[in-house]
């Protein structure tokens, strides 16, 4: 199964052959990536493929930091790579403003929008930051002179890569200087597309189709890659200029509206109510790419990206029309341009007005949580702190952990646990999952009991006995996450106990279904470890049965084992069983001849000297039946790494529950207690 990292590098290699079609298929990705401008241009071809009317997009956490507003359940995310980690293959998830909903602590989201009474102040602001526009008469002449301006200030470096990376392309044979006049007439025709659209002018009446007319000549990704990576960026330097200027225009317009009539009357008399309509038309940069500097510099513009880095492909791409070996994202026709109104309709439709999806639903789509039981009571107790047990397994590399502030959510997962109310990231709740239980190898039972495909209610029971009853502890992005598992579930919380109101419970039920999931996505464990899990399976079923030959009682032979696979004592010979657990004929053997032995005398008194061996019994027959029947084969996606193992620390709450227990000593708490009470009275 190809992972999903593999699903959006075969989509974006997709949309570049289908943005770069015909001159349309060009215009058309320009009308959407003006929207979204402050994107990276691998961002916004991707953004055109999955959601071409997107308006603003965000990634969930500054949704829920910056915005207040939640996103809603079961809205898809937008899927873009996450080039932030060097040798990383990750991704990272986009939603639309229609894709959330708002909350109490809501803040307005307003698009900026260039109106007529602005155009003085942004001419005259592109003046100063590109020199004389070789045309100001108009608004429209203005914003075409600053694209062309830009695009002859920073295209130098952008020319120098392409002349690199040409070879295999329909522009491997033109000379230097034919291929570069072509190139700046490219870029600074699609800058001043974007520039004219996002202003909310119809490009069409300024620039046609025959601006493009060779745009098939950019036949490779790495040509494309330079092509869209000089538009985005110059594009974005050209509109952050014009958006720094509306909104402070926007921010004078309030302060002016913002005072009081001088009242007449007495002091006690009612004061003048103010203007109620403060910050309504506050512009807001929703998506910060983080990749140019803001307009006070023109220097500079293309550094730090390079067309090679980006989906970079060896192989031309073909210049027919192509069997799409990647199913069509949906909403593939027609996109709702930004710029879909001509100058006399005035505003730019935003998307801001109609939000989808419970516009004022508060707190929808949160689940409640359940808060644990207090520590210490009968049915609290620990069975054993065990927290180092299992330090020698390395921790598993899933996602970039943001901070702990943000919304929980498995960004593109609408199947995804959803403790909205809490501030636990998803992120949080897959690492505990994968770390296991706190015995060793914990991890490698789970894999393995999920390879038997029993179903969710025995997968979740499994969970529930692996587990146990305990706690530890992780410290995620320098934060403290405390973790408590019980007959009810896995709680987690931020800080040192999960005695707090923000604690999530994760079922057993929960528990199973994302562990499934997760196995299935292949991030549970890197495909070393899933290597493991089989012939560990096997070491512990010869360790099991090498326990019962020793606890058998004297007379009790293993007539269907050869008595030379015991000698050596341990681990001599489960190092042998374990090779015979492995092969399936061996395997059914062992199992018929125990079945045969507890058939001649089922009292475990004459079987066994402990009854420890007459118990591990029904585990050793169930697991070797589990294994006459296919077993599932799950792999792990190739971005999924071991890495070094978290840090960890002891919770507030194992502490308090191994002290609750007392010592080891005969009435251990009474005299830790006469102690301490002797001590406060000064004895």
């Amino acid at each position: 199964m190809a992972s999903k990292h593999q699903y959006i590098t075969s989509l974006y290699e997709h949309t570049l052959r289908k943005i770069t079609a015909s001159p349309d298929a060009w215009m058309e990705f320009l009308r959407s990536a003006c929207r979204n401008y402050k994107c990276r241009f691998d961002e916004q071809a991707l953004i055109y493929a999955q959601r071409p009317d997107a308006t603003a997009v965000l990634e969930i956490e500054k949704w829920n930091r910056q915005f207040g507003r939640w996103v809603n359940r079961g809205a898809k995310g937008i899927a873009v790579f996450d080039d932030g980690h060097l040798g990383s293959r990750r991704l990272r998830h986009y939603f639309d403003v229609s894709d959330t909903h708002e909350s109490r602590t809501s803040r307005p989201v307003q698009l900026w929008s260039a109106e007529p009474e602005h155009e003085p102040d942004i001419i005259e602001s592109l003046q100063n930051l590109f020199g004389d526009l070789y045309d100001s008469t108009l608004f429209e002449s203005s914003l075409i002179s600053a694209a062309s301006s830009a695009t002859a200030h920073n295209i130098t470096d952008y020319l120098d890569e392409l002349l690199q990376l040409r070879d295999g392309s329909a522009l491997e044979g033109m000379d230097s200087f034919n291929l570069e006049v072509r190139y700046r007439s490219f870029v600074a025709n699609s800058v001043a597309y974007m520039v004219l659209a996002r202003c909310g002018i119809d490009p069409a009446g300024h620039i046609d189709a025959d601006s493009f007319i060779n745009i098939t000549d950019f036949n490779t990704t790495e040509t494309v890659n330079t092509l869209g990576l000089a538009t985005s960026d110059i594009s974005e330097m050209v509109l952050r200029d014009i958006a720094a200027t509306v909104i402070n225009l926007q921010k004078s317009e309030q302060i002016q509206n913002r005072t009081f009539a001088i009242s007449e009357k007495p002091v006690h008399s009612e004061p003048t109510i103010q203007n109620a309509e403060r910050g309504e038309r506050n512009g807001t940069d929703i998506q910060d790419g983080g990749r140019i500097p803001h307009t006070e510099s023109i220097a500079g513009a293309g550094a730090g990206n390079d067309a090679r880095e980006i989906r970079t492909h060896e192989a031309a791409v073909s210049q027919r029309p192509q069997e799409s070996d990647v199913p069509e994202p949906e909403n593939d026709g027609q996109t709702d341009s930004a710029s879909g109104r001509s100058r006399a309709d005035g505003n730019v439709e935003d998307g801001t007005s109609d939000i989808a999806d419970g516009e004022s639903g508060g707190r929808d789509g949160e689940t409640e949580i359940g808060r644990p039981d207090e520590m210490g009571g009968a049915d609290e107790r620990h069975q054993g702190i065990s927290g180092g047990n299992d330090t020698g397994r390395t921790d598993i590399l899933i996602a970039e952990l943001p901070t702990v502030s943000q919304q929980m959510a498995l960004l593109e997962e609408a199947e995804e646990i959803k403790p909205s109310a809490s501030s636990i990231l998803q992120q949080i709740i897959d690492e505990v999952l994968t770390s296991g239980g706190n015995e060793i190898d914990s991890a490698l039972r789970i894999a393995a009991y999920f390879k038997k495909d029993k179903g969710i209610d025995n997968n979740a029971a499994f969970l529930r006995n692996e587990y146990g009853m305990g706690g530890k502890g992780f410290i995620f992005d320098g934060n403290k996450v405390s973790i408590w598992f019980n007959g009810d579930g896995i709680y987690i919380a931020m800080g040192n106990t999960v005695r707090s109101e923000d604690a999530a419970l994760v079922t057993w039920n929960e528990s199973a279904q994302r562990v499934r999931k997760l196995l299935d996505l292949g991030r549970f464990m890197s495909q070393s470890e899933l290597n493991k899990v089989d012939p560990g399976e096997h070491t512990d079923l010869a360790e099991a049965l090498w326990y019962i030959h020793q606890d058998r009682s004297d007379g009790v032979e293993f007539s269907f084992l050869d008595d030379g696979v015991f000698k050596g004592g341990f681990p001599g010979s489960t190092e042998r069983m374990a090779v015979m657990m492995a092969a399936p004929e061996q395997r059914r053997a062992i199992r018929q001849g125990l079945r045969e032995l507890l058939a001649t005398d089922s009292q475990e008194a004459s079987l066994f000297r402990f009854r420890s061996a007459y118990q591990k019994l029904p585990y050793l027959l169930v697991t070797l039946a589990d294994l006459e029947h296919e077993q599932l084969e799950f792999t792990s996606d190739v971005s999924v790494t071991a890495t070094a193992p978290r840090p960890k620390f002891i919770t507030q709450d194992e502490v308090e529950t191994l002290m609750h227990r007392g010592s080891g000593v005969e009435k251990g708490k009474f005299r830790i207690y006469s102690f301490f009470l002797n001590a406060s009275r000064g004895r």
